[in-house]
């Protein structure tokens, strides 16, 4: 049993006592793990628990009236975490919903957690007899839930002070058994949270609260029934929906905590609440649910002793995603990552990854024929809380071809024009045009007389020298980015006080060598992509640049040649 494993770790923890579970039906009192104050001391005086009123018990009929005094109904201050009210015991009925409802003071960031040990065996098993909760996360992620399943705002640390109503189930032990009343961050656990290691959000470092008092449990009752008239009872889940009577005949509304006339129609109404509906419904373990059909009742005819149990299940929704697998992916998983089935439990919240595929753009996202698109986060997410049956429709198309810009001119407007043209039909490029992705342009630069093309600079960098030959001013360029281009035309006698007649590059072993230059004459040497690899000042007439084998670019002043170092 999951608990008795609680109980040992918490027991090897707090440094409790060896202890044994008893063996008769009624646990000693000992047998419950107990929170070691000695050790591990309450961090404060705050979050102080003073009552625990209980309403909704009965004996024999008469409502109960009990309230748990705790640190004191006028207390402002705690000090210790353990209360033993033990000798508090309140009387109830098997059946009977109780409404726990803590009053407290100065309390802050903590959760209420209640447990009744239904069959006497000395441990409060988290499984079956946690009772009732106002806040938990598994594994602590999450939303916050109570024990009605309900999704309960993060700040919303009391949820207004009370606990979610509970029913005392017909499997429960009769006789006097132990309740434990806890305080606490977000744990389960009836012994306290240990914390980390270092003692951190323990139930001391929480300044926690433990309350043990008794309920003594009674059979319902059963008055003698005259030989004409019977008995119905009914067995519901009350979180999950409900279920009145109605006279058939009259259209009144019928209390079954009486007797029934032989022969009495009853109408058995059953009204799911939101997110369940009802899955079997066994009138004296005959199932009827067929008869609902696409109503919310059936009828029974009341001749015998009548035992009608009704089970409610969450609902379920179809949930389909259409879409074409050329043209588009879709990924769909629940809060745990879990794929998503073809039935979705109602109130499930469902994460859809959706996304184009290379060549195609999506054009629709329709939820239940309404338009969802829009809705798609920057990481191609959109989560879905299905309440009903759903339908996604995913549709896309292909991608409208993607085109660039082309900007272009001549430095100064002066040495020469430049022109560009599509390579396919010759039709004229303007600078500032559009061109389609892929399309290749030719780029054409004509000096003037007396001059010379000196750069021709995309995007910053030089592709003069790239054809091989320093003459070329016709380029053809693939378009597959933002162009913009200037042509630069200069003198064609010296560059920069470079003699070009005079001025050679030519490739060694290893080098660049650079000839017929003055001393002190800037030479910058790149890759064929743009990146500099060398930059100095001649040292005489002749200059060795090492470099490694490859081609390259090499800038002398303005002029640009392109070398194949071996």
């Amino acid at each position: 049993m999951i608990m008795k494993r609680y109980l040992l770790a918490a027991m090897a923890l707090l440094g409790a006592s060896t202890m044994s579970l008893p063996a008769n039906a009624q646990a000693d009192y000992s047998a419950f793990c107990k929170w070691d104050e000695v050790a591990k001391k309450r961090g404060g005086t705050d979050r102080v628990v003073r009552t625990l009123p209980i309403t909704g018990a009965t004996k024999g009929g008469e409502a109960q009236t009990f309230t748990v005094e705790v640190a004191g109904a006028n207390a402002t201050a705690q000090t210790k975490i353990n209360f033993d009210k033990t000798a508090s015991v309140l009387q109830a009925t098997k059946g009977d919903q109780l409404n726990v409802a803590p009053t407290f003071y100065n309390l802050h960031w903590t959760h209420f957690y209640l447990y009744i040990d239904y069959n006497q065996d000395g441990v409060f098993d988290e499984q079956t007899e946690l009772v009732s909760y106002t806040h938990y996360r598994k594994n602590g992620t999450g939303d916050f839930k109570n024990s009605l399943g309900e999704t309960i705002p993060k700040g919303d640390v009391f949820n207004g002070g009370k606990l979610p109503v509970f029913t005392i189930p017909e499997s429960a032990n009769t006789g006097l058994t132990y309740v434990r009343f806890k305080a606490d961050w977000d744990n389960i656990n009836p012994c306290g949270n240990p914390g980390a290691a270092d003692g951190s959000n323990s139930l001391s470092a929480n300044r926690g609260t433990i309350c043990d008092f008794m309920i003594n449990i009674h059979s319902k009752e059963t008055p003698p029934v005259p030989a004409d008239e019977f008995m119905v009872t009914v067995e519901y889940d009350t979180n999950k929906g409900e279920v009145e009577f109605e006279d058939v005949e009259t259209g009144e509304k019928v209390d079954i905590s009486k007797p029934i006339a032989k022969d009495t129609d009853l109408w058995v109404i059953v009204r799911a609440k939101e997110n369940y509906e009802p899955i079997s419904i066994l009138v004296n373990d005959v199932e009827k649910i067929g008869e609902m059909e696409d109503t919310d009742f059936i009828s029974v005819d009341i001749m015998e002793d009548t035992k009608i149990k009704v089970v409610f299940a969450p609902k379920t929704y179809e949930f389909k995603v259409q879409f074409d697998n050329t043209k588009v992916e879709v990924v769909t998983a629940l809060d745990d990552d879990s794929p998503v089935g073809n039935r979705v439990e109602g109130g499930t919240r469902v994460y859809l990854f959706v996304n184009a595929k290379e060549g195609f753009e999506l054009t629709s996202l329709k939820v239940n024929n309404k338009e969802r698109l829009k809705d798609l986060d920057e990481n191609h997410l959109i989560a879905l809380t299905v309440t009903e049956n759903t339908t996604v429709v995913v549709e896309a198309q292909e991608a409208a071809a993607k085109a660039y810009t082309v900007t272009y001119s001549v430095k100064n407007n002066e040495g020469g024009t430049l022109s560009i043209t599509n390579k396919s039909d010759g039709s004229e490029v303007k600078s500032g045009d559009k061109v389609q992705a892929n399309e290749t342009i030719v780029v054409k630069c004509v000096p003037a007389k007396g001059y010379k093309l000196s750069e021709l600079l995309m995007n910053g960098v030089n592709f003069l020298a790239i054809a091989g030959n320093p003459e070329h001013t016709s380029f053809n360029v693939p378009v597959d980015t933002d162009y913009v281009i200037e042509a630069v035309f200069v003198k064609n006698t010296a560059v920069d006080g470079v003699d070009v007649a005079k001025a050679k590059v030519l490739a060694g072993e290893g080098a660049v060598i650079v000839e017929g230059v003055e001393a002190g004459t800037q030479v910058e040497v790149y890759t064929l992509a743009g990146k500099l690899v060398a930059s100095v000042a001649t040292q005489g007439a002749s200059h060795k640049v090492a470099v490694a084998s490859g081609a390259y670019l090499v800038k002398v002043k303005s002029a640009v040649y392109k070398v194949q170092v071996k």
